[in-house]
């Protein structure tokens, strides 16, 4: 539940101060099939299995934040090519191009929101 993280960064800044989030998507397109309709992942960092919630952009946006923050931006990563893969190539400048665009920052890997305190 994200809502008392909202509410305590909103007390953190002041009105017009900026927050940028960065979360794991729920519906990853390069990772569709192996994560399809599931909220709950799990992910092995350093040798541990660690299970992360998943979000949709704008419903999270709707649901969380949106009381004390105007969304200013949403962009998509690893949209068409792995996070962690190596810059430049054509899924790379596709990338760039689409991934503050509606579906698209929807179907990253992860995304980030850009935020304005209100």
């Amino acid at each position: 539940d994200l809502r008392p993280f909202a509410a305590a960064a909103a007390r953190l800044l002041r009105p017009g101060g900026a927050a940028l989030l960065h979360l794991l998507n729920r519906w990853p397109l390069l990772e569709a099939a192996r994560w399809f309709g599931s909220a709950r992942r799990v992910v092995r960092i350093g040798g541990i299995s660690v299970p992360h919630t998943t979000h949709s952009p704008l419903s999270l946006y709707r649901r969380v934040f949106a009381p004390a923050f105007v969304l200013e931006q949403v962009e998509g990563m690893g949209v068409f090519c792995p996070v962690q893969g190596e810059p430049g190539g054509r899924a790379a400048r596709w990338e760039a191009r689409v991934a503050g665009r509606w579906p698209f920052f929807a179907l990253g890997t992860f995304f980030a929101l850009q935020l304005r305190r209100r």
